[in-house]
């Protein structure tokens, strides 16, 4: 293997600024079947479970080192897996692992020094990726990393205000714009950054969105989909638009899972069903979406669950 040093480049424009050094591993790689769905283990192990269409476990991960607890995890339109490996419930992590098939150790760990790579999102369209990074330290600032598809190298870093911290998850909508939650005080304001490589200021969003659990998502409609806590409660909104959060279209009510609450952590790859992880109790549960009701598929495994990915991701 080959370890090698990569800088980021800073984009026209002027909101962001030189960053440390990358630290990028490059392992070797081999090439067979693609998962449909992959989660990672919450709390404790190191686990990644990957699922055929049928929501057979086909295989699990084990990482040899790093934190315990989930990672947030995605796939790329190739079929490649992301790991932002923060851990939990207390994350730690500063990697970004990518692992390609056949998904037996990473083939690239990316670093990402006084930070912890918290959260992944995917542009499905352009291949662009990017990791949301908070702070490790109050020194510190969060920062938003953007990377061109299949590179290492970073294209822009929004440096976000020292002081803030950033919710978990992120997606990018069908105008290629990432969108992502901040905390404020008990509730989060929803924030997105358009552009990519050559990102525009952030913009935020009003009102504030209490409760909210998990990351926001976009549908096949372009809709703006989030999970309020453990209610049971998934909610639809119309796209966001000039500084303001879109009408409310839908409530989804998923009823209990064996007695237990549970959060929607994902949309289906055709946006016709929803994944949830029940409250401190193991394995996840297929929901129709939007209609909710009744759980159509329990997943067993071992483990509680922190995120899931499906594959091939959902391009609103």
């Amino acid at each position: 293997m080959t370890l090698g040093m990569v800088s980021a480049c800073a984009p026209k424009g002027g909101i962001v600024s030189e960053r440390p050094t990358f630290y990028v591993e490059r392992l070797s790689t081999s090439y067979s079947g693609s998962p449909a769905v992959a989660l990672s283990r919450w709390a404790s192990g190191r686990q990644i479970f990957l699922l055929d269409n049928t929501y057979r476990l086909t295989k699990t991960i084990t990482l040899k080192n790093g934190p315990t607890g989930g990672g947030d995890l995605a796939f790329d339109p190739r079929g490649d897996l992301y790991d932002a490996d923060s851990g939990g419930p207390n994350p730690t992590g500063q990697y970004l692992l990518i692992f390609a098939p056949p998904y037996d150790t990473p083939t690239t760990r990316i670093f990402f020094p006084h930070h912890v790579a918290d959260s992944i999102a995917i542009d499905g369209k352009t291949g662009v990726f990017a990791v949301l990074a908070n702070a490790a330290e109050m020194s510190d600032d969060p920062e938003v990393v953007f990377f061109p598809a299949g590179s290492t190298k970073p294209c822009a870093v929004v440096v976000l205000a020292n002081g803030t911290v950033l919710g978990g998850g992120a997606s990018f909508d069908a105008e290629s714009d990432l969108f992502f939650t901040q905390y404020v005080g008990p509730n989060q304001n929803l924030v997105s950054i358009s552009g990519e490589c050559r990102p525009g200021a952030p913009i935020t969003y009003t009102p504030p969105i209490p409760g909210v659990d998990g990351g926001p998502q976009f549908n096949t409609f372009d809709q703006l989909v989030l999970n309020k806590g453990f209610y049971d409660v998934v909610y639809t909104y119309a796209h966001p638009a000039h500084g303001s959060l879109g009408k409310l279209l839908k409530t989804t009510t998923l009823n209990k899972a064996h007695g237990s609450y549970v959060a929607m952590v994902a949309l289906s790859s055709n946006g016709k069903a929803l994944f949830a992880i029940p409250y401190f109790q193991k394995g996840a549960y297929v929901y129709k979406y939007p209609s909710g009701g009744n759980f159509t598929k329990e997943i067993a495994l071992p483990a509680g669950v922190s995120s899931i990915a499906v594959n091939p991701p959902l391009t609103p």
